[in-house]
């Protein structure tokens, strides 16, 4: 049984092999940077939904301690136009 724990199914799989430690953390940080907000968003939400449901039960839901509606708020200011 296969079972899909992507933020995105359709999504390409690839794996990758690096020389050291650095070299995969450079490209980690130059797939994260190509992203969009949203999509780091998306993937970030995905995770949130992995999480424990004993983690998800100890905040209330709505309170300031909900990273969805600290996101959906940080990921507005975002996106309004700079000064």
């Amino acid at each position: 049984m296969s079972k899909s724990i992507a933020a995105n199914p359709q999504r390409k799989l690839e794996i990758r092999k690096f020389s050291s430690f650095a070299d995969a953390d450079a490209a980690d940080r130059e797939y994260y940077r190509k992203l969009t907000m949203k999509e780091r968003l998306d993937i970030l939400s995905a995770l949130l939904a992995m999480t424990p449901v004993a983690i998800k039960s100890s905040v209330p839901e709505g309170s300031q301690g909900d990273p969805t509606q600290r996101l959906a708020g940080f990921y507005r200011k975002t996106q309004r136009t700079p000064r």
